[in-house]
């Protein structure tokens, strides 16, 4: 995973990782670090890396190496899941008064 020239690490935080894990993020990370592209996408706020790794001095490290050259996008509202499903429900609502 190192060596590749996009990595998506897609729902970051969905789960906890182990410190162990953290650690072995770090490296990865760290092997990238300036020399490959990472994408991270995550519901979760930049703030929370601590919580979700565990261990806030990898966290801070990760975090460094991530974000030095970085774009950050934030969306806020609903994902196009969400939206999908109302949409679909105001269709099927839009059906039964015709």
């Amino acid at each position: 995973m190192s060596k590749v020239k996009v990595l998506i690490i897609d729902e970051f935080g969905y789960f906890p990782v182990s410190v162990e894990g953290a650690h072995l993020l770090f490296q990865l990370v760290n092997r990238r670090y300036e020399s490959r592209s990472t994408i991270v996408t995550s519901n979760r706020p930049v703030r929370d890396c601590g919580l979700i790794l565990g261990d806030s001095t990898a966290a801070t490290a990760i975090l460094d190496r991530l974000l030095h050259h970085s774009c950050v996008l934030t969306i806020n509202g609903d994902s196009y899941r969400l939206m999908s499903a109302r949409k679909e429900k105001l269709l099927e609502e839009n059906d039964k008064q015709v």
